[in-house]
């Protein structure tokens, strides 16, 4: 059975409130469209972009402490992923997840032939992880993409430290939880990392890895011919030239996580701790199916997932003010709608 990916439903057209896909909404739009007009202007579309992304690299690579050679680019953080795991998969049959995580991990190792193992430790839970045994390699997206938990580095890092292991952190969230990458590059640790959240390029789809040198000429070796288009690189230059203006929008970003937070437990919802462009919400007294729909009726998505740990919880992409006032007046009229008559 071939296994997909689910990213929610594609939405269109006037009046919605699309709160489902964790996309950024404190870009400024006039920002976007000027990055967009200078990248353009900067690329020839007839001819084939830099085979490697070079520049691409080598302004990461300015930005990390590294060199450019530590650096792998790719379309999206899913094809950086797919390489790293299809390469990995020579020195590992097993891989160990989170018990609640990104669901590509999980489809890539299907698709790869790895067999799945849940991390100890009980991540959704305790909010803790635990080396497995022996030589293994752990994949770990931390903020977390479903719960918006963070590890304590100590924690992450530990899964490195047995002889033969090897970490794949994926940090998509990172630059939104104000993260940062450690200096030194270690052999057997990857970050990865995305131009889709805190740069608002979703649909450029630009990724990345900082990793050891050796690694990153093995999957510059691998990928595809032209792996990344010459717009998307260019546009993710123009991006990194404005990173001042995406520091602030995280800022904004925050503000409103924690209002939405704190309304949030107002109208009764138990809501994990965040630290990614969303929150992760339950209502003791209503079901997620019922709430979700309530909103979906109002033209406002959210995102419910079926696995059993969450399945009774809301993941709410954080609005900017106006469209924050929007969602929770609709909260509020569901709850009403769907209260439990007095007994």
């Amino acid at each position: 059975m071939t296994v997909t990916y689910d990213p929610g439903p594609h939405i269109e057209g006037d009046g919605w409130l699309t709160l489902h896909r964790n996309e950024n909404l404190f870009a400024d739009r006039a920002l976007l469209e000027e990055m967009a007009r200078q990248a353009l202007a900067k690329v020839t579309l007839s001819a084939y972009p830099h085979p490697t992304s070079l520049l691409l690299r080598e302004k990461l690579a300015e930005l990390y402490g590294v060199d450019a050679a530590n650096v792998f680019v790719g379309n999206g953080s899913d094809e950086v992923l797919s390489e790293l795991l299809r390469y990995l998969r020579t020195s590992y049959e097993a891989m160990w997840l989170q018990d609640v995580g990104y669901a590509i991990h999980g489809l890539l190792a299907a698709r790869l032939g790895y067999r799945s193992e849940t991390l100890p430790g009980s991540t959704f839970s305790s909010g803790r992880v635990e080396p497995p045994p022996g030589p293994s390699l752990s994949v770990v997206d931390s903020p977390n993409a479903i719960t918006g938990h963070a590890l304590r580095s100590e924690e992450l890092f530990s899964l490195a430290q047995a002889p033969g292991s090897f970490l794949l952190w994926d940090n998509a969230y990172g630059e939104i939880a104000g993260e940062e990458l450690p200096r030194q590059v270690r052999a057997n640790v990857v970050t990865v990392r995305s131009f889709s959240k805190f740069y608002a390029l979703a649909g450029a789809r630009v990724g990345y890895c900082v990793c050891d040198r050796a690694l990153a000429a093995e999957l510059l070796q691998r990928k595809d011919a032209f792996n990344v288009g010459a717009f998307p690189q260019a546009v993710a230059l123009e991006a990194l030239a404005r990173r001042e203006h995406f520091v602030r929008f995280a800022r904004q970003l925050a503000d409103s996580r924690a209002r939405l937070v704190t309304e949030l437990q107002a109208l009764g919802f138990e809501v994990r701790p965040p630290r990614g462009n969303f929150v992760l919400a339950r209502h003791p007294e209503h079901e997620a199916t019922t709430l979700q729909q309530g909103l979906a009726e109002r033209r406002i998505a959210v995102r419910r997932f079926p696995k059993e740990a969450v399945r009774n919880h809301l993941r709410i992409t954080v609005p900017p003010a106006a469209s924050m006032d929007r969602l929770l007046e609709a909260l509020q009229g569901v709850l009403k709608g769907t209260a439990r008559p007095a007994t």
